[in-house]
């Protein structure tokens, strides 16, 4: 049975009857709904004929985006496409929900069928939005759906450099339980070819480096392009990390079996 409509979504309907004169567009006021969760208010602009697949406005997005898992359900049973982008852009509703810790609605797209592999135009799966945020329940969420860990996005980095980078240890842990490779350097040419454990050091992230060393990342590999080790590294961030930070790195690294060796004059380190 439909559910009743209250007084508002009356008033809005008798509005979008006369489009033209009210200068309204029920396209828009879908998505705006859907993103507010006013399930009464959607359910009437799709009875009144709004697009529940709009690539302008997107209503599924909006709703995956606020977390609002009732609307979810209402677009998907009206017809939305769970895999549907918007006009520009490939960013999926579960790429919406992943970057935004919305982890009802992600459950409820990754039920009716949405891809865990999609890629936007940045190559990034909606695992490396949630990896990006730390949000780490969506993303234990993504990867028992079957997210791939070590996929790399367009700059060569995976979900696991972005964690480390940004220092997101829950979600790091959770990856590499998961089988994420610590060892993958990023592309040389766009960023410098660095490990997850290489990107932690440059940024001082201490607990970072001890996480991914207990999971055996090497730290004497090399980064691609100046052909720095993860301790040589570590050298040179004295002044811009402090003697102290540096020296607690060191010697996690010297634990592990780090060389002391020169570094090299040059150093890149690539962010974006």
């Amino acid at each position: 049975m439909k559910k009743e409509i209250n007084t508002k979504s009356l008033a809005l309907i008798c509005l979008l009857s006369v489009p033209v004169a009210m200068g309204m567009d029920p396209n828009r006021q879908l998505a705006e709904a859907a993103g507010a969760g006013d399930t009464q208010c959607v359910q009437a602009l799709i009875d009144f004929g709004a697009e529940v697949d709009n690539t302008t406005y997107t209503p599924l997005h909006e709703a995956a985006r606020y977390d609002q898992e009732e609307v979810i359900d209402i677009l998907l049973q009206a017809g939305a496409d769970v895999a549907a982008t918007p006009l520009r852009g490939q960013e999926t509703a579960l790429h919406a929900a992943a970057s935004h810790g919305a982890q009802r609605a992600c459950r409820s797209l990754l039920e009716a069928g949405a891809n865990v592999a999609a890629t936007d135009t940045q190559r990034r799966t909606p695992l490396f939005l949630a990896a990006i945020l730390g949000y780490e329940n969506v993303a234990r969420d993504l990867l028992a759906a079957g997210a791939e860990c070590n996929t790399t996005d367009m700059w060569g980095r995976t979900p696991l450099h972005e964690a480390a980078y940004r220092d997101h240890e829950h979600a790091a842990c959770i990856l590499l339980q998961a089988g994420a490779n610590s060892d993958i350097s990023d592309d040389p040419e766009l960023m410098c070819g660095n490990t997850p454990l290489h990107l932690a050091i440059a940024r001082g992230h201490k607990r970072m480096v001890d996480t991914l060393l207990a999971a055996n990342a090497n730290p004497e590999i090399a980064d691609g392009r100046d052909h720095r080790t993860a301790l040589q590294i570590c050298s040179l961030l004295v002044r811009q990390l402090g003697l102290h930070k540096v020296q607690a790195m060191a010697r996690a690294l010297m634990e592990r079996g780090a060389a002391l060796q020169e570094a090299p004059n040059n150093w890149c380190f690539g962010s974006r």
